[in-house]
């Protein structure tokens, strides 16, 4: 380090080239890598490949912008602008907003609304009965007929062999997952409990019936465990709330005008 040397912002602790490194300058480099006591617990070594780090940093910024096209150039300096004023806003809205944290209501309840993301499943096994292919309308009759004679049993043998004359009936098992769930017999299972049958139903011109066998139930991961993470995700919605009402407050406070192609924006926006 360069002893006895010194500019505006502190002593200079190194040069490369015509770049120098100030005091002040590798204190902010350590302030941005770790957290004070690391950088107090900091091995002489170690400062001089920080210090070093940054000297190459800045011979490479200094290249880099020389080599920049006036376009190039420009467009940095928008891009810095927009970063630095995305800063302002959050720290704004740090010290101005109420952002609330996410409750443990909240965390709850969107638990139990997306408990198959934490892991619960369910396996039905269901027997299904219905024609292999459309009825005629005479069939239908009865069908109908017939079903009012069997709808008092859960017997699902019982309710095929029943329908079974009446036009050409199939009897099969299947098993349904709720996560991939979506025809409208997944809908019929879904809503049954285990020993369940369903009522009469017609999809595409068949007849259909359904009987649940047994119900396989994976359980989601205990809320304790994933309470955190919960948290984690819902927080951004906070701000996203927070947001919006700090918006309303600023519109309201002050004075709002729109010109050119936008003169007729404050009547649709608040």
């Amino acid at each position: 380090m360069l002893a006895g040397c010194s500019s505006e912002q502190g002593n200079i602790v190194a040069r490369i080239g015509d770049i120098e490194i100030t005091e002040k300058e590798f204190q902010d480099q350590l302030d941005i890598m770790m957290k004070p006591q690391q950088a107090k617990e900091l091995s002489a070594k170690a400062k001089a490949n920080v210090l070093k780090s940054l000297m190459l940093g800045r011979v490479m910024q200094q290249r880099s912008y020389t080599q920049m096209s006036e376009q190039e150039k420009n467009n940095l300096e928008i891009r810095v602008q927009a970063y630095r004023n995305k800063m302002l806003v959050n720290h704004y809205l740090q010290k101005q907003s109420n952002i609330a944290p996410v409750s443990e209501k909240m965390a709850h309840d969107y638990y139990m609304n997306n408990l198959d993301k934490y892991g619960q499943s369910s396996n039905k096994s269901y027997s299904l009965v219905t024609t292999v292919s459309r009825v005629t309308d005479n069939q239908r009759s009865e069908i109908i007929t017939r079903y009012q004679k069997l709808k008092a049993t859960n017997d699902i043998d019982k309710i095929y062999k029943g329908l079974n004359a009446s036009a050409q009936f199939s009897l099969s098992k299947h098993v349904l997952n709720k996560k991939t769930s979506k025809t409208a017999v997944d809908k019929l299972v879904a809503n049954l409990s285990p020993g369940s049958v369903s009522s009469l139903s017609w999809i595409k011109g068949r007849p259909v019936i359904v009987k649940v066998i047994t119900e396989d139930v994976q359980k989601a991961t205990p809320f304790n465990e994933v309470k955190a993470d919960i948290r984690k995700a819902l927080a951004p919605v906070q701000v996203k709330n927070a947001i919006r009402n700090e918006s309303k407050k600023i519109f309201k406070s002050l004075k709002v005008e729109y010109f050119g192609e936008f003169q007729d924006l404050g009547k649709t926006v608040e």
